[in-house]
């Protein structure tokens, strides 16, 4: 049995509504450890069976210097002794939020975060729970295929960009927030003329570490 084209390309159908996904995923990412992050995609991911998310988020985890043997055996975290119990406490999180229809998302999960995550920390694990479930979902639903590639010609963009941000924030470090709000416009001005495809503001939040994107 082949492997079903491609149904639909969200992006392009639903730019906006696309574009606050990619907004939260920045959000998500200057508030989630990276390496943790990358394992509770990727084991939300198997869970649902996304071919497409399992795909991304190993190649990413891989880039970032995640251990092979980490990777493969995440599918049976429990069993084994690679993951530390802040790891496994966030790790049984994101399977109690992925199948939260039968876990009901119970209070035993709940309160094991709370000797290694805030309040907050805790807040931000369950939106990355709820945001790579979310997807999962879409990816499934249009039958998405990862290529590394299609993120590739991004790169180029998104550094130059973040480039010109970090030039503008180092002149006006010492003014603080109310310049921030000239730099937004700056960089709305600076990429306004650049074609830019929905995955690169994702990428400059990442490289910058800015909590969202001006819309």
């Amino acid at each position: 049995m082949s492997v079903e084209p491609l149904r639909m390309d969200l992006s392009k159908i639903a730019p906006d509504a696309y574009r606050h996904f990619l907004q939260l995923e920045g959000l998500i990412g200057q508030h989630v450890e990276r390496k943790l992050l990358h394992l509770l995609k990727l084991r939300a991911s198997q869970i649902n069976g996304c071919a497409y998310c399992i795909a991304m988020h190993t190649d990413e985890a891989l880039r970032d210097g995640e251990p092979t043997e980490r990777l493969t055996l995440l599918d049976a975290w429990e069993e084994s002794s690679l993951y530390s119990d802040k790891e496994r406490a966030a790790l049984a999180w994101i399977e109690e939020v992925t199948l939260i229809a039968d876990t009901g998302a119970s209070r035993e999960s709940f309160e094991a975060l709370k000797a290694h995550f805030s309040e907050e920390e805790i807040a931000w694990l369950t939106l990355a729970g709820v945001q790579i479930n979310a997807w999962n979902r879409m990816a499934i639903s249009s039958r998405a295929q990862y290529d590394r590639a299609m993120f590739a010609h991004a790169a180029p963009a998104a550094n130059r960009a973040a480039s010109f941000l970090i030039r503008a924030r180092s002149f006006t470090s010492a003014v603080s927030q109310p310049c921030f709000a000239l730099q937004r416009v700056c960089v709305r001005q600076r990429l306004s003329s650049v074609s830019l495809s929905p995955e690169v503001p994702y990428a400059i939040s990442s490289i910058l570490g800015i909590r969202s994107w001006p819309s």
